[in-house]
């Protein structure tokens, strides 16, 4: 049956065209060629090809409308083409190289970095622990001695943050040894 005789529209042939041409673009063409299917496929495209060709607004009885053969498989057919361009995109999909994660070297060596970082921030943070001390030593001041004391008491809470945090870097560390350990 022509689709002049079911009472299609250009555009809405230029839809189901559109929609045949998605499917039939998931796989490339040469993935198909070595497949039972490929006689489905060809047959499918060149449909799809003649149907985009329509221009909206084409008079039904005498355009190119009425030229457009019937579509070329069953509904089985057509299924089974769905359903074989399906497998051969997972297939695809499966074999082709994303990133999910990053590797347990990759892992490894951020924990490292993190470490050493967090490291080179206890140094700092006790040697501004040490320069408050000093300073508290040797002033004289009372109201500079107020700021100094509030600065060692900020100092003190920033090295003890700093400490859970360097703790909690040292047990994610045993964890990635423990999922990932080392060949």
């Amino acid at each position: 049956m022509a689709a002049i005789d079911i009472g299609w529209t250009p555009e809405t042939l230029r839809d189901v065209s559109m929609a045949l041409q998605v499917l039939l673009a998931r796989v490339p063409e040469e993935s198909v060629r070595q497949t039972a299917i490929a006689d489905l496929w060809d047959k499918a495209n060149e449909w799809a090809q003649a149907t985009q060709k329509l221009t909206p607004g084409q008079a039904v009885a005498t355009g190119p409308l009425a030229q457009i053969p019937p579509f070329p498989l069953t509904s089985q057919e057509l299924l089974a083409l769905q359903a074989s361009i399906d497998r051969i995109a997972q297939a695809h999909a499966a074999a082709s190289p994303t990133h999910v994660g990053g590797t347990a070297r990759h892992m490894r060596q951020s924990v490292r970095r993190l470490m050493s970082s967090a490291t080179a921030l206890g140094a700092i943070l006790a040697a501004c622990v040490v320069v408050a001390i000093v300073d508290l030593t040797f002033s004289r001041d009372v109201g500079g001695r107020a700021y100094l004391y509030v600065s060692l008491g900020c100092t003190a809470v920033a090295l003890a943050v700093w400490g859970v945090h360097f703790w909690h870097l040292g047990v994610h560390r045993a964890a990635l040894n423990r999922v990932h350990p080392l060949p």
